[in-house]
């Protein structure tokens, strides 16, 4: 990268209207030297002017004041970089670090301010420390992850700033842990579905609820349901059925008469023990002890008689008996048909409906429970139960018929009937205890405890459903997602921080105090420097240091410090901060002004460092208003002393506004300067001053004549331009050929054309009737005379 051409600058602070090719020529060969451009100027020229411009080009730092237009060429596509209507045209062409600035403004933002170095953020520490670390790769390379890292958690930050903000309170957690946490969207969509469809029901039981404790001494009241009658629980057995058919009741008499007879006789032993003791006397008594009968005839009908009587009793009783145990086992099948009629079980359910339509008891009342017992109830069956009762009630006397048959079949079915008749049984008391817990639960506190969880039950399902509703739970979940992943950016950020710091302040600033120290070895001081350890974090890593003699005593950088020392110690930095460089050889290095308080010993080590230096960039631009430093930078380097390093030397000269402001004009070119006073001299014998513009050629003639004037007294007489001081008297001894009479012109065209461009109103307005232009002319005329004088005779 090299710049060719300051091509244009206008309306930019000193300049007003300068362009290349006015002074130049629009040959594209006439361009800044490709090592080395020296320009020289007073203060107010416009020499930081132009550093500005390559400043703005270069992305170092902004226009303070835009300039209507400003225009460079460089020697890459494209070439021509401008500036105009506030933005630059093909400004990939340079880029920021592609020139590097030594100036006033490098030494306050990294080395100080008056004398005052400061740790604050923003301060000369931290910006050099940060300069420092831009030219160390393994701290570039480290300060890049470390940037990217807390970009990447800045970036993540704003991005997710709201998400992040979203917290829930305690209880909402609890809602999310209780309700949502580990459910996939399906299951929280059916759990939400769930609860909105159970929401009005569960308001509906509120409000029974509420009307409940209203209604509460009528639920105190209420009575269990009766269950149907069922006053035979079981069948009699086969031999019982049995036995009726088989019932023999002459036989059961007679056994019944005889043991009626025992009986008696049992029971009245005595008696008849004394009877049968008075019977067995000798003599016998004359008439019977029991029946006081006279005959043995007598007595034995009479016997009979009473046998008769207990056996018709007997039979009597046995046939009574008879009738009686059918007409009970009839009735017991009676009532097991009758249990199996529907009539008592809807009974049930009518009670159990009115019951719930009144009172609202939940899971009470059903007519698919209705339904479904009545169901089973028609399914019932008492077919046989039934022939067997006819068979019963057919039965006048016992037939010894074999039932068997018929009963297992009737007992089938009664188990049936049973099975159905406990179920009922059951159901009923199901129900019952339903009623009674309807009856606890709304009973002063039970109901108002009821009451208070129903509505809690309420409250929390609408909690859930508006935390559903809200993306409570999804806000919740990205939330701890983001939080986890801002984590680890957190953890990476602290981490290449870490190691970033460990790295600058381990290697990097000792290393660059190192060089500092190099180069001031240069110079003729003798104090050094000593890198402090930083005593708490800052935005950037600061660059501390101490100033000590060499006996260790501490010297403050204001007040410790001369003001050219302060210059040698910026200077070293920058020399060491270029020492540290990547691509040199692709950069380049501009000075402007960068002493002013060096003494001469000072000044040559500054250009030897500067001629050490320059080899290793691409170019280098240097801008001074010294004349001593001016005075070393030539003894150093020259366009055309083959022992010297090349360059060009370029004089920036001060112009009024209204003539086109401040110039740059080649200052080493060989007989330019002349050449153009005579160019003057042939357009002012061809046109006689017609169609010029008088005061644009007087300012500008005026100055190539004043500068002419100085080439001539400065190097062809006194030999400034030498190097070596014998050359320089050599160079007075050969030249003295210039009379006194010649010395008072070169005074007064001195005087005509000074520094100040005092001839400008001399051109314009001179008080004679000849125009102002032939009083320059006749200058020049009069210098050009006195030249070829001094050159003995040499060809114009």
């Amino acid at each position: 990268m090299k710049i060719t051409q300051i091509k244009e600058i206008r309306g930019y602070k000193a300049f007003k209207n300068f362009k290349w090719e006015d002074f130049f020529g629009k040959n594209n060969n006439n361009t800044l030297h490709e090592r080395v451009n020296i320009f020289y100027g007073e203060n107010g020229c416009g020499k930081s002017s132009i550093c500005s411009i390559l400043k703005a080009a270069s992305d170092e730092s902004p226009f303070d004041l835009c300039p209507e237009k400003a225009s460079l060429t460089v020697n890459h596509s494209p070439q021509e970089l401008t500036y105009q209507d506030g933005q630059w045209e093909n400004h990939d062409s340079l880029k920021k670090g592609d020139i590097l600035f030594f100036d006033q403004a490098f030494v306050i933002k990294n080395i100080h301010t008056h004398g005052e170095r400061r740790t604050t953020k923003d301060g000369h520490e931290q910006e050099s420390g940060n300069l420092i670390i831009e030219f160390d790769q393994t701290a570039i390379d480290l300060k890049n992850k470390k940037t990217t890292a807390k970009a990447k958690l800045d970036e993540f930050n704003k991005e997710h700033k709201k998400d992040l903000k979203f917290g829930l309170t305690e209880k909402e957690i609890k809602t999310y842990d209780d309700h949502f946490k580990n459910k996939d969207k399906d299951e929280l969509s059916e759990l939400i579905e769930k609860k909105k469809s159970e929401l009005p029901k569960k308001e509906q039981e509120l409000e029974k609820l509420k009307d409940r404790q209203k209604r509460s001494s009528e639920i105190e009241n209420l009575k269990p349901i009766d269950s149907p009658p069922h006053q035979s629980s079981i069948l009699s057995s086969l031999d019982d059925y049995q036995n009726i058919f088989n019932f023999d009741t002459k036989e059961q008499s007679s056994y019944d008469a005889a043991e009626a007879t025992k009986k008696k006789i049992n029971g009245n032993k005595d008696f008849f023990k004394t009877g049968i003791d008075i019977y067995e006397q000798s003599p016998p008594p004359k008439c019977c002890p029991f029946c006081e009968s006279k005959s043995e005839e007598s007595r034995i009908k009479e016997i009979i008689k009473i046998y008769h009587e207990i056996f018709d009793q007997a039979h009597k009783d046995q046939q009574e008996l008879f009738l009686k145990r059918k007409m009970d086992l009839s009735d017991e099948i009676d009532l097991i048909i009758n249990s199996s009629k529907k009539d008592a079980l809807n009974s049930v359910f009518n009670e159990l409906e009115n019951t719930n339509l009144k009172m609202e008891i939940k899971d009470l009342y059903s007519a698919e429970e209705r339904s479904e017992y009545l169901g089973i109830q028609n399914k019932l069956t008492t077919k046989s139960l039934q022939s067997l009762k006819n068979k019963l009630d057919a039965l006048e006397n016992p037939d010894n018929e074999n039932i068997n048959e018929i009963y297992n079949a009737a007992k089938k079915e009664f188990d049936e009937i049973q099975k159905y008749i406990q179920r009922v049984s059951n159901f009923v008391e199901s129900k019952n205890k339903a009623i009674k817990k309807f009856q606890s639960d709304n009973k002063g506190d039970s109901l108002n405890e009821n009451i208070k969880n129903t509505q809690a039950a309420i409250d929390e399902d609408k909690k859930i459903i508006d935390f559903y509703d809200n993306n409570f739970h999804s806000k919740h979940e990205n939330n701890n997602r983001l939080k986890k992943e801002q984590t680890a950016l957190k953890e990476q950020s602290d981490k290449c921080e870490s190691v970033f710091n460990e790295h600058v302040n381990a290697n990097i600033f000792d290393k660059q105090l190192e060089r500092i120290e190099k180069y001031f070895e240069k110079f003729d001081f003798n104090f050094k420097l000593k890198l402090l350890v930083p005593k708490s974090n800052t935005k950037e890593p600061p660059f501390s240091f101490a100033i000590e003699d060499t006996d260790g005593k501490k010297r403050a950088l204001e007040t410790g410090l001369s003001e050219g020392e302060r210059q040698v110690l910026s200077l070293c930095f920058f020399f060491a901060f270029l020492d540290a460089q990547a691509n040199k050889e692709a950069k380049i290095l501009v000075f402007d002004d960068p002493i002013s308080s060096l003494d001469n010993s000072n000044l040559e080590h500054l250009v030897d460092l500067i001629k050490k230096e320059y080899v290793k960039f691409s170019q280098t631009l240097i801008f001074t208003h010294n004349k001593p430093f001016l005075h070393f930078l030539r003894k150093k380097f020259s366009f055309h002393d083959k022992n010297k390093e090349k360059s060009k030397e370029y004089v920036i000269l001060k112009n009024e506004e209204k003539l086109g402001g401040s110039f740059i004009a080649g200052s080493n070119l060989k007989n330019t300067i002349h050449k153009k006073l005579k160019t003057f001299l042939n357009r002012k014998k061809a046109q006689n001053g017609q169609g010029l513009h008088i005061e644009e050629e007087c300012i500008k003639y005026g100055q190539y004549l004043r500068y002419e004037v100085e080439r001539l007294i400065k190097n062809d007489l006194l030999g400034w331009n030498k190097q070596q001081f014998p050359e320089i008297l050599e160079t007075i001894k050969n030249n003295q050929k210039i009379s006194d009479q010649d010395f008072d012109k070169i005074k007064e065209i001195y005087d005509f054309c000074n520094w100040t461009t005092a001839h400008v109103a001399g051109c314009i307005k001179t008080g004679e009737d000849e125009p102002g232009y032939k009083r320059l002319s006749q200058k020049i005329e009069e210098f050009i005379n006195i030249q070829k004088k001094f050159n003995k005779g040499e060809s114009d």
